[in-house]
């Protein structure tokens, strides 16, 4: 077994390189010194045993050579993680240089023991941060808890977001409402969303495995994420029940939403076309302050110009391109803010953008044919008429 260890697998590896199959396979094999660490540990025992050596410095020695040691491995793990990937450039590679794995050996070892070390001892991810789905369920702690155990209890603050892997977990709300969540299934999320104490006690019907995502470590994943974090909120809002009467979880809503109408800060990264969808007016006012992307688009692909210019607010849009919104974005069915506003029959907003630079085209003047007022039409043929001149000389 000895002869194993010391084969120097990783130099043989270092003659290929991803996606070759025999790089992967001899970097695996050269895990296998993992094993060759119960004899360090072995010798750490016998010295602390010695007399004749000074047992605090031994126990500091053995505490830097674990830390080390769990720092090296959780490097390989995230390293390999990344190579193994479909797509270098979706990892944390991507972060420092999509071409990290042509880097120098000593570079991508320093660079990946301070991933490790920043991941296990920091309180979010810093500059380095998971990029692809693996990476970020590698951030999750799995859990086992035994039946009738208190995950969650009413009040406390939400420190983590729970996804149920075995087992089940029923939610008991004050009111005396209760929700079963099974494997699958989440919960948690939203007084970690909205940042408020837990409004019901969560415990296991039975032995249940648990992944425990850290809030901070959320917040961080999402941070340049603002996209995803307005769908998955705006989605929440839409998704729920009508006829579902919690009075528990309507007051967290009520809470987060008076946040963002009166205060504009909800402390969590939101696009501009959030705060236009919702009507969250101080919202906006604060993400077009902080000059946020104007062009990020929602999963129809509207932009919070869209949004803006099919509710006719002249103000807003006005805003929008003031911080460089580009007006000609078409969303998933190939409509611009000038379609929706005349889908729309917004006629001051269809004056507007085309006062602005909009140009109108033949599917602009179909559509004011189909949906809008005759004030429009006749507009949208003035509109048309001096292009239609040009095209015939």
């Amino acid at each position: 077994m000895d002869l194993v260890f010391i084969v120097p697998f990783e130099l043989v590896a270092t003659r290929f390189h991803p996606p070759s199959k025999l790089y992967y396979a001899l970097s695996t094999l050269a895990l296998l010194r993992v094993f060759y660490s119960t004899r360090i540990h072995r010798w750490f025992s016998d010295f602390e045993e010695n007399e004749k050596i000074n047992f605090t410095m031994v126990r500091i020695a053995k505490m830097i050579w674990v830390c080390f040691l769990v720092c090296h491995y959780g490097g390989c793990v995230f390293y390999l993680m990344a190579t193994f990937h479909a797509n270098v450039k979706d990892t944390w590679f991507s972060l420092i240089d999509p071409n990290f794995v042509n880097q120098g050996l000593i570079k991508r070892y320093v660079t990946s023991i301070y991933y490790a070390v920043i991941s296990f001892t920091t309180v979010g991810y810093g500059d380095l941060h998971p990029v692809s789905r693996d990476e970020q369920i590698q951030a999750m702690e799995p859990v086992l808890f035994p039946a009738n155990s208190n995950v969650i209890l009413e009040n406390e603050a939400p420190m983590f977001l729970y996804f149920v892997l075995r087992g089940s977990v029923d939610l008991i709300f004050p009111d005396g409402i209760v929700t079963t969540v099974r494997p699958g299934q989440v919960f948690g999320e939203v007084c970690v969303f909205f940042n408020t104490p837990q409004v019901f006690t969560a415990t296991t019907r039975e032995w249940s495995q648990l992944l425990m995502l850290d809030r901070v470590k959320l917040l961080n994943i999402l941070e340049g994420c603002a996209s995803d974090t307005s769908q998955m909120i705006s989605d929440y809002f839409e998704q729920l029940p009508p006829e579902q009467d919690n009075p528990s979880m309507d007051n967290v809503l009520l809470a987060f939403e008076r946040k963002a109408i009166t205060f504009g800060r909800i402390g969590l990264p939101v696009s501009l076309w959030f705060a236009v969808r919702r009507g969250y007016n101080q919202l906006f006012d604060e993400l077009v302050e902080q000059f946020c992307d104007p062009n990020e688009c929602d999963k129809s692909g509207q932009t919070a110009m869209h949004l803006a210019a099919s509710s006719g607010d002249i103000d807003k849009v006005n805003r929008l391109l003031a911080i460089g919104a580009n007006p000609n974005i078409r969303d998933l069915f190939g409509k611009t803010a000038l379609h929706v506003a005349i889908e729309k029959d917004k006629f001051p907003m269809v004056q507007y953008l085309v006062e602005t630079g909009v140009p109108m085209d033949d599917e602009a003047y179909v559509m004011a044919q189909r949906n809008g007022s005759e004030e429009m039409i006749n507009y949208m043929e003035l509109g048309l008429l001096p292009q239609f001149i040009y095209q015939v000389e």
